[in-house]
């Protein structure tokens, strides 16, 4: 099996295939005949997730079924460094990327999957996370403002961020309109929707992240979503706390978090196996994200499984006949 690091550019794919360096031109003409003769060579590839930057590549890389292992760039650098890259150019990412086969796992090679629906939503999506980052940028900037106490740069601000909150509910609008128009889809945004607590925003979010990672176990789901724990000891003199790597997706994090904080002080299931905790000695904070992988992995099902959140037997799974110990 054959193997091209590559990385990554707005012009170019910088490409390294254990013997050779070579570079390709970032469009459609190039990029296909480049993938094309890759596939008739049983040939993977190694590169990082670029957002629009390998949108060409990967979907050529889907149309010829090209197994593909997708990088995130945290562990690109970590990797880099490890093998002591003191330099950073095309030529050697494209050397390094190729290197990391030698970690790699059978199961990082995939081959990807995507049609226009599942295109369309992601393009949104992205763009509701560019709008995210412009309201974070406002609010910090809007809280600065009112110290110093300029009235006019406040209002402007305010003006701004009101702005794009509202495209920001366009977008979830647009989004929700795509799912409707898709059968399937729509039964299962149903489903993700029907354990209450959950509304618009975190179902259609969910239901990207489950289109993206197919086929995955809940171990595999938790840690894409950056809630799996991480453990720092070395011999008896070092014992951190455990910790969520937060290496995921920082949005999904994001847009569960509010939900499942609601969810504990509502009379829900999840309020009493949060009390649970809290009774046995976890910390708030430990607790909190119990519950979000709780309700990751429950949605998930009910995804996968298109069913619709059955409030009692949850209960009864949980050894709770009612509501009233919440």
């Amino acid at each position: 099996m054959n193997v091209i690091g590559i990385d990554v550019s707005k012009l170019t794919l910088s490409c390294f295939d254990g013997k050779d360096y070579f570079e390709i031109e970032n469009n459609k003409k190039a990029i296909a005949s480049f993938v094309v003769k890759a596939a008739k060579n049983n040939t993977r590839f190694i590169y990082e997730a670029t957002g629009p930057y390998s949108l060409i590549l990967d979907l050529e890389s889907i149309n010829n079924e090209i197994p593909v292992y997708k990088v995130n760039p945290r562990d690109s650098k970590h990797f880099s460094q490890a093998i002591k890259n003191r330099s950073k150019t095309d030529a050697l990412d494209a050397k390094m990327l190729w290197a990391m086969q030698k970690i790699a796992k059978e199961g990082d090679y995939k081959i990807l999957k995507s049609n226009n629906v599942t295109k369309e939503l992601e393009e949104f999506l992205s763009y509701y996370d560019f709008l995210q980052k412009q309201i974070t940028a406002l609010k910090n900037r809007l809280e600065s403002q009112i110290l110093i106490g300029n009235k006019w740069i406040i209002k402007e601000l305010q003006k701004e961020l009101k702005t794009v909150e509202k495209k920001q509910d366009k977008v979830v609008e647009k989004m929700k309109g795509i799912v409707d128009k898709d059968k399937e889809l729509s039964e299962r945004f149903k489903c993700v929707k029907s354990l209450s607590g959950i509304g618009d925003k975190s179902s259609l979010l969910l239901i990207m992240f489950f289109l993206k990672y197919q086929n995955i176990n809940k171990k595999e789901l938790t840690a894409l979503a950056g809630l799996d724990p991480v453990e720092t000891t070395s011999g008896t003199s070092v014992k951190k706390k455990s910790r969520i790597s937060k290496r995921g997706s920082v949005l999904l994090r994001k847009m569960l978090f509010m939900p499942v904080l609601a969810m504990t002080y509502r009379n829900t299931p999840f309020k009493i196996i949060y009390n649970r905790m809290i009774e046995r000695g976890k910390e708030k904070k430990v607790a909190i994200i119990a519950i979000m992988k709780k309700i990751l992995i429950i949605t998930h099902t009910l995804f996968i499984k298109n069913q619709i959140f059955d409030k009692s037997k949850y209960l009864a799974a949980i050894g709770i006949k009612n509501l009233t110990e919440a």
